[in-house]
């Protein structure tokens, strides 16, 4: 009897704690659950492509230019062609033109014949090509003229550029930025955070000049305008 009286008194007292451990796995439950749909809420993501372009103006100039001399004899081709290459070397330099700035593109001597018949000789062809870099715009078209008459006879072409391009893709980077910016804070709010940017390409732009057109009319070189564009891809929440 006494067994049954201390085993009755037992489950008497545990069944006083049986209710409160019931409520407690109720509470934690519903805490995680809110907590989550918060989470889902304030992530909120986007990824934009942004741009930006500059327009900047060249400072400098690569200008390709070549000498083709003909003769009967290989001797006397190729030391006409050298004489007029080194007049040319010497009036760049005489005009401000350092000789680091000068290089030699290409050299080459080959036969020339008349098959229009029965193959006949004409004689040895030597060419040479010479690229070198200007600061001086304004005076490129009689730079040009002077240098075909020293004997230039091929104009190989002119690339415009700038020396601190670096600088101009920079600033054109920094509004591609606030651009993807705008976009973001006009999808999630005002204040969204930049989390990760990825750059998608530059480009660079300077209008075309015809070769035959400088070689007739020294005024007619245009430097034109560049457009540097730097586009991106960026992330943001």
């Amino acid at each position: 009897m006494k067994k049954i009286k201390i085993l009755a008194g037992c489950l008497a007292i545990c069944a006083l704690f049986i209710p409160s451990f019931k409520s407690l796995p109720t509470v934690k439950c519903d805490a995680i659950e809110q907590v989550a749909i918060q989470s889902d809420e304030t992530e909120r993501c986007a990824t934009v492509f942004g741009a930006g372009v500059v327009t900047a103006s060249p400072d400098m100039a690569t200008i390709s230019l070549g000498v083709e001399t003909q003769n009967q004899n290989l001797e006397e081709a190729v030391e006409l062609n050298n004489s007029t290459i080194i007049a040319i070397v010497e009036y760049l330099t005489s005009n401000g033109i350092e000789e680091e700035n000068i290089k030699t593109q290409n050299y080459t001597i080959f036969q020339k014949h008349d098959y229009t018949a029965s193959p006949r000789f004409l004689g040895y062809q030597v060419s040479s090509n010479l690229e070198f870099v200007t600061n001086d715009l304004e005076n490129i078209g009689s730079l040009i003229t002077e240098l075909t008459s020293l004997g230039a006879n091929r104009l190989n072409g002119i690339t415009f550029g700038c020396q601190d391009i670096k600088s101009y893709y920079n600033e054109a980077l920094k509004l591609a930025i606030e651009d993807a910016t705008n976009k973001a804070n006009i999808i999630l709010g005002q204040g969204a955070q930049l989390m990760d940017v990825e750059e998608q390409y530059s480009y660079t732009c300077v209008p075309y000049s015809k070769t035959e057109a400088i070689l007739s009319n020294s005024k007619s070189v245009m430097t034109g305008k560049f457009e540097i564009e730097a586009k991106i891809k960026a992330s943001f929440c």
